[in-house]
């Protein structure tokens, strides 16, 4: 297991090789969460290739965004911490993408790995990620 973890949420993934203390994607569900707030503790049974770079707590840890990927698709997926509901996700194939104080930003016709090399850049609002779960 590899995990990380704030005050309010602690997230845990299956490391599918034991001997990678630092691996950098996390291909084999499950993802647990752990809600420290409502102490209700939860799986994610489904989805791609979890990044580890890719991980990303709301401030209040009621949400957890993760990047997923499979082949050549890619989303941005925010989790309810308490129940793993899906809160939103958002297709960015294609795209580099990162997330920062100013929301997500998300880059087309790039000439490297950073949405910093891209000509196209779009920023976006997190507040969709971080609505209510969707029932």
């Amino acid at each position: 297991m590899f995990g990380g973890e704030d005050e309010h949420v602690r997230v845990m993934f299956s490391n599918e090789d034991p001997n990678d203390d630092n691996p950098d994607a996390f291909p084999e569900p499950p993802v647990y969460l752990a809600d420290r707030d409502s102490g209700n503790d939860c799986r994610i049974e489904d989805g791609g290739i979890w990044s580890r770079g890719g991980v990303f707590l709301s401030q209040d840890g009621r949400r957890v965004l993760m990047h997923e990927f499979s082949g050549s698709s890619a989303e941005l997926v925010s989790y309810d911490s308490a129940t793993c509901k899906v809160v939103h996700r958002e297709d960015i194939s294609g795209q580099r993408w990162a997330v920062d104080k100013d929301g997500l930003r998300l880059g087309q016709k790039c000439s490297g790995e950073s949405v910093d090399s891209c000509a196209k850049v779009v920023k976006r609002s997190l507040a969709p990620f971080c609505q209510t779960a969707k029932k």
